[in-house]
């Protein structure tokens, strides 16, 4: 997947690298990463984890219904909680996305200053006002 975005990168004109900003093409392979991460590894978790609920209980009921019933009102419990949880992380990943951006910009500032006064084109003055 990742491999299939490259190549189209490949594929782009030189202009459309111009009007974007480093951080944003970052910024979408890093998407392309998180994604590549939830398809193969948490996907295949959460089937072994209902594989694995599913077999658990069967021998517990068969063994005995009230420890069935405690870890059936276990699980239940642990999965509201995440419920409950998951629209706190969804704000959270998403301020994270905000500074990860931010982050990139900074960077991009501090590193075309740097190029500038390479060059000889800018001298940066900076004063300390007491």
């Amino acid at each position: 997947m990742l491999s299939d975005f490259l190549i189209k990168m490949m594929k782009l004109p030189m202009f459309f690298f111009d009007l974007k900003l480093t951080g944003d093409i970052l910024q979408r392979f890093e998407d392309h990463k998180r994604l590549e991460n939830f398809i193969t590894v948490q996907s295949l978790n959460v089937l072994y984890a209902i594989l694995s609920f599913f077999v658990f209980g069967g021998v517990l009921l068969y063994f005995n219904i009230y420890i069935f019933l405690t870890f059936l009102i276990g699980s239940i419990l642990y999965i509201s909680w995440l419920l409950l949880f998951m629209k706190k992380r969804k704000v959270l990943d998403y301020q994270l996305f905000e500074q990860r951006a931010t982050k990139e910009q900074i960077k991009q500032i501090n590193q075309a200053i740097k190029y500038a006064e390479q060059q000889g084109g800018i001298k940066m003055n900076v004063r300390v006002v007491k």
